[in-house]
C-alpha cells in the first residue's frame, strides 16, 4: 500500500523497519522496497518547491542568520539570547541548543552578524518565524560550509577515513572526519545522513 501510494524508498524503509521491531523480526522478511536515490529526494531540492510567497531578499537577516546557524525551526522559535556561548580555546561563538529528543550540542555560528543578533536579544532572538522559509535548504548550506572548514584535501586522507558514496553518487568522496563535525553541528548522530540530505555538490 506504501509502495503504491507513491510513497518514496526512504518512508517505504521507514515503515517496514517500524513493523519488523514491533514483529521481532528483520526487514528483509517484508516485501522489497524500492531503491533509495539521493536524486529522488524533493525536499528543498529547486526553485520549483520554495514557497513563492516567501522573498529571501526581504528577510534577507533571517535567511542568513539560518545559514550561520543550521538550526532547525523549533530550536529557531525558541532561541534565547542567553544561549549564547563564547570558547576562549577556538575564539569563537556557538549556541547551546537542545534538539531533537532532547539532545544538546554547541552548534558553531558562522558570522559575526549573527554573533551580534543573539548578543542583542533580551529574550527571544526572533518574535516570528516566516511560515515560507526553506529551514531545511539553508541548514544544508550552513552544513556545507562546515564541511569544507574542516575538510582535507581528499588525496592526503587514508582510505579508512574516506567516506565513499554509493548509487548515484557512486565515485564521489568525502572526508569523515570533517562529516563528523558538521553532523554534530546539525544535531544528528550518524554521518550518512548529512551525506544523504545536506551535503551537495
Amino acid at each position: 500500500m506504501r509502495i503504491d501510494g507513491g510513497l518514496s524508498p526512504y518512508t517505504q524503509k521507514l515503515d517496514a523497519a517500524a513493523l519488523a521491531k514491533m514483529y521481532g523480526c528483520s526487514s528483509q522478511d517484508f516485501i522489497k522496497t524500492e531503491t533509495r536515490r539521493r536524486a529522488a529526494i524533493v525536499r528543498s531540492r529547486g526553485e520549483k518547491i520554495r514557497d513563492k510567497h516567501f522573498s529571501e531578499k526581504r528577510n534577507q537577516e533571517f535567511v542568513d542568520f539560518c545559514r550561520a546557524t543550521g538550526l532547525r525551526r523549533a530550536e529557531m522559535k525558541s532561541l534565547r539570547g542567553d544561549q549564547l556561548v563564547y570558547d576562549e580555546d577556538t575564539k569563537s561563538y556557538f549556541l547551546d541548543v537542545v534538539g531533537k529528543g532532547g539532545r544538546r550540542r554547541l552548534a558553531p555560528i558562522l558570522s559575526n552578524e549573527a554573533v551580534q543578533r543573539v548578543k542583542g536579544a533580551d529574550g527571544l532572538v526572533w518574535d516570528k518565524i516566516p511560515n515560507g522559509a526553506d529551514i531545511h535548504a539553508y541548514r544544508a548550506d550552513y552544513c556545507i560550509s562546515v564541511y569544507n572548514k574542516h575538510a582535507r584535501p581528499l588525496d592526503s586522507i587514508p582510505k579508512k577515513n574516506r567516506y565513499c558514496c554509493r548509487s548515484d553518487l557512486k565515485g564521489v568522496w568525502y572526508d569523515k572526519n570533517a562529516m563528523a563535525i558538521a553532523s554534530q553541528a546539525l544535531g544528528h548522530n550518524r554521518i550518512s545522513v548529512i551525506a544523504a540530505h545536506y551535503i551537495r555538490k
